[in-house]
């Protein structure tokens, strides 16, 4: 499948897939994140996703859902981050609750940027510092 975004403002649909596709099945950088045993961050979208870097996979959706967990249950990480954007707080909380059953969880929400406006430097100096992440789980 695809996800394709339109790059002007105020246009619905922001975001449009391939016909087809079912996105509650699909984690975004599945392969690449699921290759290390360290830690998984999640993410809302797939620019999110990159920016966080290799150990990162997108729900394409603000909740993640019982297939998306699934597939996270198959590996066995250190930790897991949800990071997802700042107007999801509560499908955030609700992530890391249900992730938190069988991971150490840590939130990290942030009511200045998403993490698609954030730099590199950014993520990583919050998804590095414990005493800005939450411990869920």
């Amino acid at each position: 499948g695809f996800q394709a975004r339109t790059i002007y403002k105020n246009t619905e649909p922001k975001y449009i897939g391939a016909s087809g596709m079912d996105k509650s099945q699909v984690l975004y950088n599945y392969d690449v994140a699921f290759s290390q045993k360290e830690r998984l961050i999640v993410t809302e979208g797939f620019f999110d996703c990159l920016k966080c870097g290799n150990t990162a996979i997108a729900t394409l959706g603000k909740k993640i859902t019982d297939k998306q967990l699934r597939l996270i249950k198959l590996n066995d990480f250190r930790e897991v981050i949800v990071f997802l954007d700042k107007d999801a707080e509560k499908e955030s909380r609700w992530t890391a609750k249900q992730i938190g059953l069988y991971f150490p969880t840590y939130l990290a929400i942030t009511t200045k940027k998403d993490p698609g406006e954030m730099t590199r430097v950014e993520i990583q100096s919050l998804m590095n510092n414990k005493n800005k992440l939450e411990r869920v789980y």
